[in-house]
């Protein structure tokens, strides 16, 4: 299979007034990557407040996921980390079969975030 540029997240930005706890990306924009050895995600996140925006991935439909990455207003702007599938690798650096993303709002505060998902998959 040859090597992919997938947008996990085109550009979007979400406001939540104060009591609203956070957001899951929707299950049929999840990304597999069974087929790919590695990938490199980079996330651009120019406005966050009051929330985490949560990279995570898991490798069973239905199963536990684990963090991959976690942006906080102290992480504006671009951020990439490299997957891979093979040994060694710590938890969050491991390629998961399914990657999603989630946002962690403070149901004390209004929160919002702007940002964009975008992965290179290697065969």
């Amino acid at each position: 299979m040859p090597d992919a540029v997938v947008a996990l997240q085109e550009w979007q930005a979400f406001r939540a007034a104060t009591g609203f706890a956070g957001l899951i990306q929707d299950q049929d924009r999840w990304l597999e990557t069974v087929r790919y050895s590695s990938a490199v995600l980079e996330a651009e996140c120019p406005q966050i407040s009051n929330c985490t925006l949560v990279i995570e991935g898991c490798d069973v439909q239905g199963g536990a996921f684990t963090t991959h990455t976690a942006l906080t207003a102290s992480t504006t702007g671009a951020v990439q980390l490299y997957l891979q599938r093979s040994a060694p690798y710590g938890s969050e650096d491991r390629l998961s079969s399914l990657i999603r993303w989630r946002i962690e709002g403070d149901v004390n505060a209004e929160w919002n975030l702007m940002f964009r998902l975008n992965l290179v998959l290697k065969s």
